[in-house]
């Protein structure tokens, strides 16, 4: 008679770029991140980076200069001079990264104040430009935006202020579980 082995989850994964996510600590999939790169428990409060073990996406939590409206360019120019939690590569988020954020089921804001402890409902820039206004210069610019009120996403003007979330991509845990590491 054969017998099925279930096969035991690891207790620890180890990603190229060095960080250990424990996946028994995750919290609806993601960990929370100290600005040391520690894996906290799923009921943190003080971590400064949410990352998807899947996909790799870093999003800053209370990233300094990110607590305010900013024009998309002012807001663009800071993530890309951010210098936080180690690193230094954060940028705006493309529109879906930035939807990563929204949690449907809730409301004023729609995200997770576990996981987005700094979000507001309020709107929060991509660094995405409009097709209609693509490589045009100024503030006839249009970017789009996510709604953090109820997770909508639109787009309007670059001479608009908005709220910024940084991200940036490590090396997802889920390689390491496809190659075996």
């Amino acid at each position: 008679m054969n017998q099925v082995v279930a096969a035991q989850a690891p207790s620890s994964i180890t990603t190229a770029d060095g960080l250990v996510i424990f996946p028994n600590q995750l919290y609806k999939g993601l960990a929370k991140l100290s600005a040391e790169h520690v894996h906290l428990p799923a009921d943190a409060t003080d971590h400064a980076i949410v990352y998807d073990p899947l996909t790799g996406l870093m999003e800053s939590v209370r990233a300094p200069g990110f607590d305010e409206d900013l024009t998309p360019d002012d807001a663009m120019q800071r993530a890309s001079a951010l210098s936080f939690a180690g690193y230094a590569d954060w940028q705006l988020p493309n529109v879906p990264e930035a939807v990563n954020s929204v949690d449907y089921s809730r409301e004023g804001p729609a995200a997770d104040l576990s996981l987005y402890p700094d979000a507001v409902s309020a709107w929060y820039w991509t660094r995405q430009q409009t097709a209609w206004t693509l490589n045009e210069a100024g503030s006839s610019r249009s970017f789009f935006y996510v709604s953090m009120d109820v997770g909508g996403v639109d787009s309007t003007y670059a001479g608009f202020r908005r709220r910024a979330r940084p991200v940036r991509r490590a090396a997802p845990a889920s390689q390491c579980l496809v190659i075996g590491q």
